[in-house]
């Protein structure tokens, strides 16, 4: 499964409502929730922690996954395949490269010189 995002301008700019990529990689680093569960399992099965410690790790990371998955479907990016998004930068990028051109025979014409 191939999940690419197109980064919006709100979240780069960091609107209000929106995550920035640092929050928005933070959400997802999962690792350290993983590992704090594992250990408290291996003290549980030890002796060293009680199922109330257990409980509460496993809480917490329900509640960690509950939050990625809120940001992937607010994700607006994720409406769209890779092929839909790459035909779409593909279909920018043509707009970009007219205007520019429209934008250059503009800035070219009498009209717009600076003669009086």
């Amino acid at each position: 499964l191939e999940i690419q995002l197109i980064p919006t301008r709100a979240r780069a700019m960091g609107a209000e409502g929106e995550t920035s990529d640092a929050e928005f990689r933070a959400t997802f680093s999962l690792l350290p929730h993983v590992l704090r569960l594992s250990q408290t399992l291996a003290g549980a099965s030890s002796g060293q922690a009680d199922a109330q410690s257990v409980h509460k790790v496993v809480s917490d990371l329900q509640a960690q996954l509950q939050r990625c998955h809120q940001l992937l479907e607010a994700s607006p990016a994720l409406s769209h395949t890779p092929q839909d998004q790459r035909a779409l930068l593909e279909m920018k990028k043509e707009q970009l490269k007219w205007k520019s051109n429209l934008l250059l025979k503009y800035k070219t014409l009498d009209v717009m010189s600076t003669h009086r």
